[in-house]
């Protein structure tokens, strides 16, 4: 084996494939080549093998293959014509396979076009054989697309075979013969009748006046002007009538009626054209995901200042006036999924995500400071699909004055009594250097204390 080529893993986004990535499955790929194709194309996908942060790609053999901006045009045509070649017998295998009867046959269709996607690959070759660097975004079709005609004498006599001309088929059907009929043919099928003559009557001048005086013409009456008869009227004229008649006295209730409708077809088709983060392609998705979220996970992007802070009365707590914690419950949900959604949901550049945890599944929305009696409702129906837990940012400060209502209780408060907490505190708050934990088996979510408050 020899290393052919080396790539920064990240610098490029790999292709996903089911719950993984593409480029793991190489040996099931490289084993189904060997059983589907002929011998020369065996070794085509170079092996990744990956090293820290970065994939080093390992050809079977010892031969150097080299970008083919390195090559001249000649070998570099000719390694285009190949590649291109391979590829249509791939697309011609995946089309068997889409409809195969085979249980996984639909699932190597969609493998397939994935490795051999002209915007996966980088085309390595020796001048002869090609080499393919694969399973990464790439984005080189363009530079690697070339005319049908230009590769078609690369592939097998079944695959370039066309069709007969159309013409040809017609002049290979055989005509009817022709019946020639003779004029003695046609006298005898249809004799000759000859009609009989038709006796011709003259009318006479005497014959005109008699009949005029047995038939006398009445005398012509003067015209009168004709009668208008206006239309019967029914149930559904008067309707229309008094529709009619409504319009040109409550024109402008129309008019606000058609403007709300419109309104709400305008609503309806904004979305309707909402892209949920699920629907969308791998690749753009991770790339709109880096946009928009902080450069690391747990890295604050500043300080919190003073005039941020507001008292909150429910929680007499002090706490971040335009900041709210969101966190996923559910561990099926997807983490990239929901920030994205997020942000679609509030597209404004001054909604922004400040913080976040993907481990925790935790992220900080910042909004504009007027919406905060409504933004924790606006991100659960806008979100509707996912289960959240939405809180406020706290900021728990060093006193010696608590809010919490046990302390005046002697029943609930006896535990500090008894240690002489109180003494304590007044010699010593604690170090923040030291590092205090709490090891225990459990707690009760439902505890008056902690219900609603984790």
């Amino acid at each position: 084996m020899k290393k052919q080529f080396s790539l920064d893993f990240n610098k490029y986004t790999p292709v996903s494939q089911g719950n993984g990535y593409l480029f793991n499955q190489f040996e099931s790929i490289s084993s189904f080549i060997k059983t589907n194709f002929r011998k020369d194309l065996h070794g085509i996908l170079l092996k990744p093998i990956k090293s820290n942060n970065s994939v080093d790609f390992w050809s079977e053999d010892r031969t150097d293959y080299v970008e083919l901006d390195n090559l001249s045009s000649e070998k570099r045509m000719l390694a285009l014509k190949r590649y291109n070649a391979f590829l249509y017998e791939i697309e011609k295998k995946c089309k068997t396979l889409a409809v195969g009867t085979g249980d996984d046959d639909f699932k190597w269709a969609s493998i397939l076009r994935k490795a051999f996607d002209m915007d996966s690959n980088i085309v390595l070759s020796d001048g002869e054989s090609i080499r393919l660097v694969w399973g990464w975004a790439f984005f080189n079709k363009s530079m690697y697309i070339i005319p049908f005609a230009d590769f078609s004498d690369l592939l097998e006599p079944e695959e370039n075979t066309e069709l007969t001309d159309s013409n040809e088929m017609e002049d290979s059907i055989p005509e009817e013969p022709k019946i020639e009929e003779t004029e003695s043919d046609v006298t005898e099928a249809i004799p000759y009748i000859e009609p009989e003559p038709i006796p011709e009557i003259i009318a006479t001048k005497e014959d005109v006046v008699m009949e005029e005086e047995s038939n006398p013409t009445p005398p012509k009456e003067p015209l009168k002007a004709r009668e208008i008869v206006p239309p019967t009227s029914n149930g559904f004229t008067q309707f229309l009538d008094a529709l009619e008649n409504f319009g040109r006295k409550f024109w402008w209730l129309l008019l606000i009626l058609l403007i709300i409708l419109l309104l709400f077809l305008i609503g309806k088709c904004s979305a309707s054209q909402v892209i949920h983060a699920a629907e969308m392609d791998p690749i753009e998705l991770d790339r709109e995901y880096r946009d928009f979220m902080p450069d690391e996970p747990r890295a604050r992007i500043r300080p919190i200042e003073d005039e941020e802070l507001i008292d909150d009365e429910e929680s007499h707590n002090r706490i971040v006036a335009d900041v709210v914690n969101i966190a996923l419950k559910k561990k099926t949900d997807n983490f990239r999924h929901f920030a994205v959604d997020l942000k679609h949901a509030f597209p404004e550049n001054d909604f922004e995500v400040v913080y976040f945890d993907d481990e925790t599944r935790r992220l900080q929305f910042r909004f504009p400071e007027n919406q905060r009696d409504q933004i924790k409702q606006e991100i659960r129906s806008k979100l509707n699909t996912y289960k959240l837990l939405i809180w406020d940012e706290a900021i728990f400060e060093a006193s010696k004055s608590f809010n919490d209502p046990s302390f005046s209780e002697p029943s609930k408060s006896w535990p500090w009594q008894t240690i002489h907490a109180n003494q304590a505190w007044d010699i010593s708050v604690g170090d923040t250097s030291v590092v205090v934990a709490v090891i225990d088996d459990g707690f009760d979510l439902n505890h008056v204390e902690l219900k609603n408050k984790y």
